[in-house]
């Protein structure tokens, strides 16, 4: 799908976060967690009251059966549950839809009420259940019904998390609840606030809450992995918790003491995020003033908030009628969010500055190269109403001509025999290999640093080649550098490759891929092969010296001997950085005699706000007498 882009200044918002308050979410240990308890829903005096009733209505209530990739799926059968207005409780209609070839589903004859859309397991797919609420006579389209595969990719990491949602304040289960994760699962906590999420995928992940008529609650967890296909565990609110039922699930509510989600109740209802996607007619590839509606395009979500934080929200398509519609979202004065649409494969970042603060957009895009990808800004959500955030894209997103130049393919760094690396030191010599592009005789490097400072700025090194290294499509050209060559420091950088074609303004751009740069063992002192002399008589200070990450907030040095009974290296000891200024210092004190003589090893690890930490290499030294 083509990301897009559009012409504009800077937008420079001083003070638009002045008085804005930011809605944090809790998880913690405690209260609540009480699965012979009452059945609650969240505030009730923002719930409206509606008949459950299935009498003979004239409401409808339709969607689609997707897999993960969007593609629609026949014959599931989707089966409909509604909520009893009196008890909460879930009762079934016995009615059921089978999806057809299109994925669409459709229930008629309805009446008012809430409603639960559910698909049971089967041997291919995973449970799948999401909320529906019908208030008015007429057509309601509940929208993608996504169901995800029993069977997960082998090569990622993943985890079962099963959990109970509770209300912060008064500790009481939040029933009846859509629970949703940034991978596309949906499903409905029970009586208790029970729910169960299966095959998530390590990463950040985004876990929603949300009721109908109440506005939605985002909780952020990471799943911790190492090596796929069973992740290690979940880590929430600064505390890691592990598998501990069955061979790939954390229970939390069985952990001691049980550790519920807990939600913020939201005092104001949803809002409505809605709006039409244009573009400007074409006659004979030319722009005309008049538009259209611009159907199956795909645009970003994103927020800015009062800590002045930029999130990805939503990925949305429009429909063949050009309209998009996102329901249950959180109003402005809850959180203070500012919404905005831009197109996908951009980033958004907020930075500061000496007269206020700016949005600064980047987008990976061919098309937008050059160009400020934002489609609408500043948009406010009022509570229980709907804000109309419509946009027009420009002409050059679906107007460009075919381009000269076809994009590098198979890029890779390798060390010098060949095989393909995603770590590196400074120092090493690296190979830089890439195919093609046809018709340009130069393509570029562009690296991006991952965990450090927005305001850093992009890194590009150019690779020139001459016509006797032909200008193919399958021709393979490889470079040999140093990291350093490249301008790159300590750090995660990601990179791509691009290739310009001037002619139509048209850049191509292969997959961002990741390379980490660590110190080498001989940029760490004590360096490989060092010997530390032991003081037999007196206690003494031995400093491990490392260089200093600057965006690290702090490092720790880790020490490690050879076990001769075992074969393998153990830990002697760890110690945090004394200093953290030019060079990372740590003063490590022995008494006299000690350690044993014999082979160690050491190396520092630095550790950021965001994301994994990181490691130099492991430096081998010994201690003598």
């Amino acid at each position: 799908m083509m990301s897009f882009k559009q012409n504009m200044v800077k937008l420079f918002f001083l003070g638009i976060f002045t008085g804005l308050l930011l809605t944090a979410f809790m998880v913690g240990c405690g209260g609540g967690n009480n699965p012979g308890g009452p059945a609650v829903t969240a505030t009730p005096s923002s719930v409206s009251t509606v008949d459950n009733s299935l009498n003979a209505g004239t409401s409808s209530l339709f969607g689609t059966v997707v897999t993960s990739n969007n593609t629609p799926i026949a014959n599931v059968v989707v089966k409909l549950l509604v909520q009893d207005i009196s008890t909460g409780a879930l009762t079934d209609t016995n009615r059921s839809s089978v999806s057809l070839t299109s994925g669409e589903f459709i229930f008629n004859g309805l009446g008012t009420g809430t409603f639960v859309l559910k698909i049971e397991a089967t041997n291919d797919f995973l449970e799948s259940s999401k909320l529906a609420k019908i208030e008015n006579a007429g057509s309601i389209d509940s929208g993608n019904f996504v169901i995800l595969s029993k069977t997960p990719d082998a090569t990622i990491p993943t985890i079962n998390f099963k959990a109970q949602a509770v209300d912060a304040l008064s500790g009481k289960p939040l029933s009846v609840a859509q629970i949703s994760i940034d991978t596309g699962q949906t499903t409905i906590s029970n009586a208790f606030g029970v729910f169960e999420l299966f095959n998530v995928a390590s990463g950040t992940r985004k876990l929603i809450v949300s009721q109908p008529g109440v506005a939605s609650y985002s909780v952020f967890f990471e799943v911790r992995a190492t090596t796929p296909p069973t992740a290690n565990g979940i880590y929430i609110n600064n505390q890691l918790f592990g598998i501990n039922s069955g061979v790939n699930t954390v229970d939390l509510t069985i952990t001691v003491p049980p550790s519920p989600v807990k939600i913020n109740p939201n005092v104001h209802k949803s809002g409505v995020l809605a709006g039409t996607a244009k573009k400007f007619i074409l006659v004979n590839q030319q722009p005309t003033s008049n538009e259209e509606a611009y159907p199956n395009y795909e645009f970003d979500i994103w927020t800015v908030d009062a800590a002045k934080n930029a999130r990805k929200s939503h990925t949305v398509i429009s429909k063949a009628d050009g309209t998009w519609r996102l329901d249950n979202m959180p109003p402005f004065e809850d959180n203070g969010l500012i919404w905005l649409a831009v197109p996908v494969k951009t980033q958004v970042q907020v930075l500061q500055g000496q007269t206020g603060n700016s949005l600064v957009f980047n987008n990976s895009s061919a098309e937008w190269a050059g160009r400020d990808p934002v489609l609408a800004f500043g948009y406010k959500i009022a509570a229980g109403e709907t804000t109309i955030m419509d946009f027009t894209v420009p002409p050059f997103v679906y107007a460009n001509p075919t381009p000269t130049v076809t994009s590098p393919t198979n890029s890779k760094f390798t060390d010098l025999a060949g095989a393909t690396i995603t770590q590196s030191t400074l120092t090493d010599d690296i190979q830089f290999t890439w195919t093609g592009p046809e018709g340009a005789n130069q393509i570029y490097l562009e690296f991006s640093r991952v965990y450090k400072a927005p305001s850093v700025p992009v890194i590009t090194k150019t690779l020139k080649y001459g016509i006797n290294e032909g200008t193919t499509a399958t021709t393979v050209h490889t470079r040999t550098l140093k990291a350093a060559d490249y301008g790159l420091d300590y750090g995660r950088f990601t990179w791509v490759t691009k290739v310009v074609d001037p002619a139509i303004d048209y850049t191509a751009i292969s997959d961002s891929t990741l390379l980490t740069i660590v110190p080498s063992k001989a940029e760490i002192s004590p360096s490989e092969g060092s010997t530390v002399l032991k003081n037999s008589v007196a206690t003494y200070t031995v400093s491990f010296i490392a260089p200093l990450d600057s965006e690290a907030k702090y490092a720790i040095m880790e020490l490690e001997y050879f076990d001769t009974l075992t074969g393998t290296f153990k830990q002697l000891g760890t110690l945090s950085a004394q200093t953290l200024t030019n060079n990372a210092v740590f003063s490590m004190e022995f008494s006299p005699g000690s350690p044993a003589t014999g082979a160690y090893r050491w190396r520092s690890r630095y550790f950021y706000d965001d994301g994994p930490s990181l490691s130099s290499e492991y430096a081998n030294i010994t201690f003598s007498n």
